[in-house]
């Protein structure tokens, strides 16, 4: 028995005793038993009583008749699949817009998720320039109180020597009249 499915050839002998191999043009092997179909690995499985294809993963499903014309088509996304089933070429359809607007969904996030990270960034670069003009502005507070202290201390001292000056001198007048009395 040949049979072929969207272009993969589909070798199937069966001895007497119900058990035969399967031969897929590709390299894939497969057993024949009265069970149904397995693979070498026991990966994917043919029940031909039941007339669906299952891989063990989940990855991938279909429903197809002996010779290999597919019935219908039951792809599972993932192991969660949000509720994406596809039974009939309409819901295969349906499906595909499904996944479409949540890919739609997903890229506006991203886009909302960019401009929030392009605002936050304009504002982290603003706060720093802030940052940067008050320290300036507060050194040069700070230098101008500096340089007004500095300014006061020499003052003072220059008022403290002249002070110094003027009562070495008022001592020193009666200091030379007792030396001429003397």
């Amino acid at each position: 028995y040949t049979a072929s499915v969207n272009g993969l050839q589909f070798t199937i002998a069966q001895a007497a005793d119900g058990a035969g191999d399967t031969d897929i043009a590709g390299g894939l092997e497969f057993d024949l038993n009265a069970g149904g179909l397995t693979d070498g690995d026991g990966a994917v499985s043919y029940n031909a009583a039941t007339e669906t294809y299952t891989s063990n993963d989940g990855a991938l499903s279909f429903t197809a008749d002996f010779e290999g014309a597919i019935a219908s088509d039951t792809f599972d996304v993932a192991a969660d699949t949000g509720g994406v089933l596809v039974t009939t070429n309409a819901s295969a359809r349906d499906s595909i817009d499904t996944i479409e607007t949540a890919i739609q969904a997903l890229s506006d996030e991203l886009g909302s998720i960019g401009d929030s990270q392009a605002r936050l960034s304009f504002k982290s670069d603003n706060l720093q320039t802030a940052m940067t003009n008050n320290e300036a502005a507060r050194s040069r507070i700070e230098d101008a109180d500096f340089a007004k202290e500095q300014m006061e201390i020499v003052k003072l001292q220059i008022l403290q020597q002249t002070g110094i000056a003027s009562l070495a001198q008022s001592n020193a007048a009666p200091q030379s009249i007792l030396s001429l009395l003397g």
